[in-house]
């Protein structure tokens, strides 16, 4: 099977696995301060990483919950098995899995299941981005004052990281007409690429979420860099993503922040 092939069905086997238990009683378990882990993620993680070893032994994985694994393909797979975990726990419908797949240094494939709704988001480098195999693309508003924004934050650890958004926010709604905060920056990301969102934001973006939801922004003709404008990079603190028409714009609005 084609790795294509296999990331739409193995997003959609691990969704589906965790709409059998939302609702019911799952174990929560501290990953931090503000962190918890549910033991579905675990078990979805496990699902995804068990199916890639069969199929693909020699690609790498890089997954949130564990250290996944090394390989010798030049394939990497980038996973959260449980996007929106808070979420999840409280009975909430903001959640998914998403899957990314690199070659080298350059993602190829991206797949998102949003199993509440029975959405598949997908991208692939080079040929667009697709819900349920249709082609979808970012809004068209220009009007940086009518832009929706949506807001996410890898749970605010320290007072600078607090600062950060607390500024993000206010230079936001300065300058835009409305922000939303929905706590799944994967589900950010797809809404973005198909156009509900008009331009995102993201306090300390995470590996196993960012590539894959950069390549569908990207394929849905979107941009994303940093606060400054710069390319994003693992590295980075911040994200800022946008349809494109006033990106420029929001980089002035959000730099300094």
């Amino acid at each position: 099977m084609e790795r294509k092939e296999f990331g739409l069905k193995l997003a959609k086997d691990a969704g589906n696995l965790l709409l059998k238990y939302f609702k019911k009683d799952n174990v929560e378990t501290e990953k931090g301060r503000r962190d918890l882990v549910t033991e579905i993620d675990y078990n979805s993680e496990k699902l995804i990483m068990d199916s890639i070893k069969k199929e693909f032994p020699d690609d790498a994985i890089v997954s949130e919950e564990t250290e996944g694994k090394e390989g010798i393909s030049g394939y990497r797979w980038i996973i959260d098995p449980l996007d929106g975990t808070v979420n999840f726990s409280r009975g909430l419908s903001h959640f998914n899995v998403s899957i990314g797949v690199g070659k080298e240094n350059e993602m190829q494939y991206a797949f998102v299941y949003v199993p509440i709704s029975d959405e598949l988001f997908s991208a692939e480098k080079g040929k667009g981005a697709f819900l349920n195999g249709e082609k979808i693309k970012v809004s068209s508003e220009e009007n940086l004052e009518k832009f929706l924004v949506s807001y996410g934050a890898s749970n605010h650890k320290d007072s600078e990281m607090i600062e950060l958004g607390v500024n993000s926010v206010r230079k936001i709604l300065s300058n835009c007409r409305a922000i939303r905060m929905r706590g799944s920056a994967m589900l950010d990301f797809c809404h973005l690429a198909s156009g509900l969102f008009d331009g995102f934001i993201r306090i300390e973006s995470k590996e196993w979420e960012t590539p894959t939801g950069i390549l569908l922004i990207e394929e849905a003709g979107g941009m994303v860099t940093d606060f400054d404008g710069n390319e994003w990079t693992a590295g980075a603190k911040n994200l800022l993503a946008s349809n494109g028409k006033k990106h420029n714009e929001l980089v002035e609005v959000m730099k300094n922040s």
